[in-house]
């Protein structure tokens, strides 16, 4: 499965702690889908940045009123709140993976109030596109085109 998510579309953000929680979308091969990022405070656009993400489709799993009943997903949400402090370079602190836990779950209400993704409307001055038209026979460059 690939993946894709631009943190800086968001329909919310939260700094919380060591952490910033946005509400965006994330593009799957199934779709885009809303999901909830979870990213250590301050490096949002950094090359380190290693985004934890939940979709709609997982956040059953942090959802404690099925923890009792289905004991399997307590584990789910205890064996991906690990990695995700892991991830965050949070594993010092005891405490990080249910903290983040807790996070995701105080949240997951929000998470099912993001709307479907709308992509941003490109104004004619904005290229998406450069296009080069090359003479096969020369090589030569015919034209250039901004789209």
């Amino acid at each position: 499965m690939t993946a894709a998510l631009d943190l800086s579309q968001r329909h919310f953000s939260r700094e919380i702690g060591p952490v910033t929680l946005i509400g965006t979308w994330v593009a799957t091969d199934e779709g885009v889908v809303p999901c909830l990022a979870i990213i250590r405070r301050g490096e949002e656009f950094s090359e380190h940045t290693v985004p934890c993400v939940v979709t709609l489709n997982h956040a059953f799993v942090f959802a404690k009123s099925a923890h009792e009943q289905y004991p399997h997903l307590a584990w789910q949400a205890v064996t991906m709140g690990r990695s995700f402090a892991q991830s965050l370079r949070l594993e010092s602190d005891r405490h990080a993976p249910q903290q983040i836990i807790e996070l995701i779950e105080d949240h997951i209400e929000h998470l099912f109030r993001i709307p479907p993704y709308t992509p941003p409307e490109l104004t004619s001055e904005e290229a998406v596109a450069e296009v080069t038209i090359t003479d096969r026979n020369t090589g030569k460059r015919v034209r250039e085109v901004m789209v």
